[in-house]
């Protein structure tokens, strides 16, 4: 057999072989979708989980890890827990929508149910540097209102400002001169 059709066999083969993966990779999440909608929470996260394990190079991989951390956040009260899995996708899959969706989810999580509003920031700046750039008038917002949930009025300020110059046309400049002036008040001051 001539070199050529060894070559052609074999990657052929590595073809089918990958399509083979992905095929079942794909009918894995939507067992584990279904369990999800079935209410079968815990089963739905083990088979999720065996996606990306099993096929981790696949495009389900981090899908699959999206799932378990919006499981987690959602359905299994665990925010803690959803945070491993988000930052995992962040770490492990870096590129794409998915990595974004994380992010938010991450940001969201530390800000609203975690309190903990310094990680929040961290996670809104870099959505502002890498995330859907559509949306980063609201995470610059989002920058403020932690502040402000901080008790870090000033800074609040400083950062519903930088978003007032920033992103003078978006919808949230009435709430952001709001919160400036809310801001002031709640520091007895009225400049």
């Amino acid at each position: 057999m001539p070199l050529t059709a060894k070559l052609s066999s074999v990657l052929l083969a590595v073809l089918m072989l990958a399509a083979g993966c992905s095929s079942r990779a794909s009918s894995l999440l939507q067992e584990a979708e279904s369990l999800w909608f079935q209410n079968h929470y815990k089963e739905s996260v083990r088979v999720f989980l065996h996606v990306v394990d099993r096929y981790p190079e696949s495009k389900e991989a981090p899908i699959a890890l999206l799932r378990v951390g919006e499981t987690f956040m959602l359905n299994l009260a665990d925010p803690e827990k959803a945070l491993e899995y988000f930052a995992r996708i962040t770490t492990d899959y870096p590129e794409g929508k998915t990595a974004v969706i994380a992010r938010e989810a991450m940001a969201s999580i530390y800000e609203i149910s975690l309190k903990d509003y310094e990680r929040a920031v961290i996670q809104y700046q870099k959505l502002i540097e890498s995330g859907n750039p559509a949306n980063r008038d609201r995470y610059q917002f989002a920058i403020g209102r932690s502040y402000y949930g901080k008790g870090t009025f000033q800074q609040a300020i400083v950062e519903y400002s930088t978003f007032l110059e920033r992103y003078p046309g978006s919808e949230l400049v009435p709430e952001a001169e709001y919160q400036i002036g809310n801001s002031y008040f709640v520091m007895n001051r009225c400049d």
